[in-house]
Order: structure tokens, then C-alpha cells, then sequence
């Protein structure tokens, strides 16, 4: 296994050594830091960002052809981190610890370590992990918001405010379709400059309020919300479909059996999930897939219609304008790309 040693912070300085031990280089575009892997050690892109408020995020994209160690060792405290996974899995572990924690798909942990001590990711050589890692440099963030950390009841009050990482913290959280819509969407964003650096504060802070909500419904050992991994690949293989057949009249039967399970069943996992119907989510999915094309794209409203598989273009506009609050027409003419 290669090992590489990032040795900086704050998260321009992590892609800098990084872009070091790959002997590669690195783009910077207002604050978004990123390195494209070099071919000698497989294919992907690392990126990263810090924003004012303490708060970074990190994506690892990667395939690597070697088994490899990322090793965080610096002379500081590090960040606590919030991990979710994508795609593919992970090892990680603490600086003199022996034990190791494997995470998978759909799956989030928060770690942080005590005092000086550092971290380290294990990459399986061939297998594409998708990784985002959520930093909060307790110090400056317990600084912007110590009023609403101190009135939290739950242990990561104390793991918030414990700027001086006087306690290792461990956390392994159960598996989340919610993070990983919100970070599907983070990936597909056309955003550019101060744009996309007003898309990504806002979508991380989203992250860090869904990653607290998903610590809660661990630690309530007795709360129904707490899905199996079986569970959510169940509803993710559901919303694959629903997107692929958007423009067909699909129902909650259709899909049940497509899937391989009982439309009961599904309706439970979706209402567990998301808090809604099967029928409620494909609508929103509709809703959501119009204002995409009405911003992006060049189709009429008519077309759009007919693109997310609705016909009858009042009650189209009705139950748009009940979600967005504007007309179809007047949401076109407000947010879409020039």
C-alpha cells in the first residue's frame, strides 16, 4: 500500500500536498481547489473549499490502480469530519489507533481526533469511491454560532465545542438517500464563479443540518426511520426509474414489481425516507425535472409538459405554481440562463 502524507491546512493547502505526492498540479477557480489524478495513479478529481464561516468541504472522486493511505498528521488540531459515502467504500482510522472503521454506500460517520493527533483514508486500488468530507474547524465555527451549539442536548454539543480536541469522537451513522440526493445535485450544478460558490455554502450547510438530523435518528435506538441498507438500494433502484421514465405514466405497482418487491413495502421504505407517498415523490420529481428544463433548457412550456409526462397544462401550472410560487412562464422569464 502507498501512503501519502498531507501535512497543511486549511483545504488549499490539503489539495497543494496531494498535488505534491502525485507530482501533478492544481487548478484554483474562485477558492475551489482542484486536482485531477494523474494517470500513474488512476483517474478522478479531488476538490475543495473552506468558507469564512470554518466551515470546508472535500470531494474525492476517485479510481486509483494501487491500494492507497491518505495520512493526515499536523502540528494543530484537526477538523472534525463528516463523512458520507457516494459510491464505493472506505477504511478509515486514528493516528496511533489500531482499529479501523469500514464505511460504505449511503453511508456517513463523524469522526474527529484528539489533540495533534490525525486521521487516515484507505482507497482500494480499482474500486471507484466517491467521498465527501464535510471539515468544521471547531474553533472558528463554536466562535460564529456558540449561542445555538450550547442550547443543543445531544453529544455533539460537547464534540462542537470541544475546539481543543481534548476527546477522540466516533460516530458511525446509519444509511442516508436524503445526503446522497443533495450531494448527486452539488455534482450536477452548471454554476460558475460567485454562483457556484453561493450554491456550494448554502448546499453544505445543507449537509451539516441533514448529517445532524441523521445523528438524531441514530441515537433514538427505538425510532422506525432507521433504514437498512437493503432498504435504501430499494428506493434508490425505485428513483432510477422514475427518472429514466419520467415522461411515463408510471405508478407505485410498476415499479414494485420492476424492483423485485411488494408496492407495500416500497410505500413504506418511501414514507420513511422522504415522508412521502410514492405518487407525492414522483409528482415532486416532476415539478423539480420542469424547473430544470424550464431554467436550462430551450423547450417550450408545452414541450416541458410533455417532457416530465403531464398533459393537461393548467393543472400543470397549478401544481407548479403551488410548489415554486410563480407561474411556469414567470419562473422562466426570473431564473432561467441567459
Amino acid at each position: 500500500m502507498k501512503e501519502m502524507r498531507v501535512k497543511s491546512l486549511p483545504l488549499k493547502d490539503v489539495i497543494k500536498d496531494l498535488a505534491e505526492e502525485m507530482n501533478t498540479s492544481y487548478t484554483e477557480d474562485c477558492d475551489v481547489y482542484i486536482l485531477n489524478i494523474p494517470k500513474d495513479f488512476g483517474k478522478g478529481q479531488i476538490f475543495g473549499i473552506n468558507f469564512p464561516s470554518g466551515l470546508g468541504l472535500i470531494c474525492y472522486d476517485c479510481t486509483f490502480t494501487i491500494d492507497l493511505e491518505i495520512a493526515f498528521s499536523i502540528n494543530s488540531v484537526h477538523p472534525a469530519k463528516f463523512l458520507y459515502i457516494v459510491d464505493g467504500k472506505l477504511e478509515h482510522s486514528f493516528e496511533h489507533e489500531n482499529d479501523k472503521h469500514y464505511l460504505s454506500q449511503y453511508q456517513n460517520a463523524i469522526v474527529a481526533s484528539s489533540s495533534y493527533n490525525g486521521h487516515a483514508l484507505n482507497f482500494k486500488k480499482d474500486v471507484h469511491t466517491k467521498l465527501y468530507s464535510l471539515e468544521i474547524d471547531r474553533k472558528r465555527f463554536s466562535e460564529k454560532l456558540n449561542c445555538s451549539i450550547e442550547k443543543m442536548s445531544n453529544p455533539l454539543r460537547d464534540l462542537l465545542l470541544d475546539s481543543d480536541a481534548s476527546e477522540t469522537f466516533y460516530h458511525e451513522g446509519g444509511y442516508s438517500l436524503e445526503l446522497f440526493d443533495m450531494l448527486r445535485k452539488m455534482a450536477l450544478t452548471s454554476f460558475s464563479g460567485l454562483s457556484r460558490q453561493l450554491f456550494l455554502l448554502s448546499t453544505t450547510a445543507g449537509i451539516l443540518h441533514q448529517q445532524l438530523v441523521q445523528f438524531e435518528l441514530d441515537m433514538n435506538k427505538s425510532n422506525t426511520q432507521s433504514l437498512k441498507k437493503e432498504q435504501v438500494v430499494l428506493v434508490q433502484k425505485a428513483i432510477r426509474l422514475i427518472e429514466e421514465n419520467m415522461r411515463e405514466p408510471v405508478n407505485i405497482d410498476y415499479l414494485a414489481k420492476t424492483i423485485g418487491t411488494n408496492s407495500a413495502r416500497l410505500q413504506h421504505c418511501f414514507k420513511l425516507l422522504y415522508g412521502n407517498t410514492v405518487n407525492g415523490y414522483i409528482k415532486n420529481a416532476r415539478i423539480v425535472k420542469a424547473a430544470e428544463l424550464l431554467t436550462y433548457s430551450e423547450l417550450s412550456v408545452t414541450e416541458v409538459i410533455s417532457e416530465v409526462g403531464l398533459i393537461n397544462r393548467g393543472y400543470f401550472s397549478k401544481i407548479f405554481k403551488s410548489h415554486y410560487g410563480f407561474t411556469p412562464k414567470s419562473f422562466r422569464s426570473r431564473y432561467a440562463t441567459k
